[in-house]
């Protein structure tokens, strides 16, 4: 009759006879030490490729005492018992992949959920875009849950009342990115970036005022606001006017005195064009104000 050993011991060599024991046939095996590859040496370092033994035990390989072989006893199995080990290891490595594949998709799961949570999406993967003159509300955005960044701009997972100059627009995750489960990453796609290039661009407000380098001489302006920051050269303040619907931004460390819904005489240069909270927003400098 044909015995076999388990696959784990296939490679190596039987010696001698099957030993009996309490009913079941074992038998010897020799193989190359698994430790030290068959040197025999307890190496510490390799140098030009061969091992440098290790001052302990004098650099002999604890497992197979110098040997570089190394003998287990082993059980026997009959053709039948083999066949059925065979089964029983398929099935429970099947059992395990099934597993991992589940701990897989759970991982990619919460990960997608987290994700969502974190970049402002709600658990069906919505947000609401927020549009117009979002800084005199930014507390009461942050209150609400809503996140700013440079992609989405303000946006949070639940509509909020806004006042009539803001509006909010509902978008899906899936509208601007691209969810690789395999990396658990969500980066955009051309389609999403020409997406929000469009949406922005149809909610954009208002218009440009001259082109950048030109100056503006005594143009009728309304004075709207100043805001006062804490600049690298000391406190800056941004005076913000409107002409003729267009808003203009001047970001000066020069204090003025200036009254909230007056009309004023404004020359000044034209820095650059941008987009500042979905309004398009004319910054100058070099200004006088009459």
């Amino acid at each position: 009759m044909k015995y076999y050993v388990a696959d784990s011991y296939k490679h190596m060599t039987r010696v001698g006879e099957p030993i009996k024991k309490n009913g079941k046939l074992y038998t010897v095996v020799e193989g190359t030490c698994d430790r030290c590859g068959g040197t025999g040496i307890f190496a510490c370092r390799v140098e030009n490729g061969h091992p440098v033994p290790h001052p302990a035990y004098g650099g002999v390989c604890l497992q197979c005492g110098g040997e570089g072989k190394i003998q287990k006893t082993v059980r026997l199995y009959t053709e039948t018992q083999h066949a059925a080990a065979q089964r029983a290891k398929e099935t429970a490595r099947v059992r395990r992949e099934k597993q991992a594949e589940e701990r897989r998709k759970e991982r990619q799961a919460t990960a997608f959920t987290r994700w969502l949570e974190r970049n402002g999406f709600d658990e069906d993967g919505y947000t609401y875009l927020i549009f117009g003159n979002t800084y005199p509300i930014k507390d009461e955005l942050k209150a609400a849950g809503c996140k700013f960044s440079q992609e989405l701009k303000w946006h949070g997972p639940a509509a909020v009342d806004v006042p009539e100059d803001c509006y909010v627009e509902r978008i899906h995750w899936s509208d601007v990115y691209s969810w690789n489960a395999d990396a658990f990453d969500m980066w955009r796609t051309e389609e999403g970036n020409k997406f929000l290039d469009d949406i922005f661009s149809k909610n954009t407000l208002g218009q440009y005022v001259g082109e950048v380098g030109e100056r503006l001489r005594n143009i009728p302006v309304i004075f709207e606001k100043v805001i006062t920051f804490e600049g690298k050269y000391g406190t800056a303040q941004v005076y913000r006017f409107n002409y003729e619907g267009a808003q203009l931004s001047w970001f000066t460390e020069v204090h003025k005195d200036l009254e909230e819904g007056a009309e004023y005489t404004l020359s000044g240069t034209v820095k650059e064009h941008k987009v500042y909270g979905n309004v398009k927003t004319t910054y100058l400098n070099r200004c006088i104000i009459k």
